[in-house]
């Protein structure tokens, strides 16, 4: 699953058949191009670009946050976990909590 976020409005979309590869028409004069491989591979006049993906997915990492689940405030009051604000089970960030994946799963579970 991807996201593409141009920096115009969308005037027409252009997909290269069979290939993951589209060009995006816009408001300015560029047109950005993007190349997605879970829609297909790359055209043959342009097959670099299957090199580039290999190289990104090989230096791909996970993060230290892989194993937690991103909760807000009031998701925490929905699951009746308020109480674990401030302990070392929840991390706090930004406008929410990070809680221990395995954990939420027990709770979830708790909870059917």
């Amino acid at each position: 699953m991807t996201s593409i976020e141009p920096t115009g409005l969308i005037n027409d979309l252009c997909v290269f058949s069979d290939s993951g590869l589209m060009l995006l028409a816009l408001d300015g004069s560029q047109i950005p191009s993007y190349f997605i491989p879970a829609l297909g591979p790359a055209p043959k006049w342009c097959s670099y670009l299957e090199n580039l993906t290999e190289e990104v997915e090989e230096g791909a990492q996970t993060t230290i946050y892989d194993d937690f689940k991103f909760l807000t405030k009031e998701d925490l009051e929905r699951l009746n976990m308020t109480n674990l604000i401030g302990t070392n089970l929840l991390r706090a960030y930004m406008h929410g909590f990070f809680i221990d994946h395995r954990l939420y799963k027990k709770v979830m579970e708790t909870r059917m």
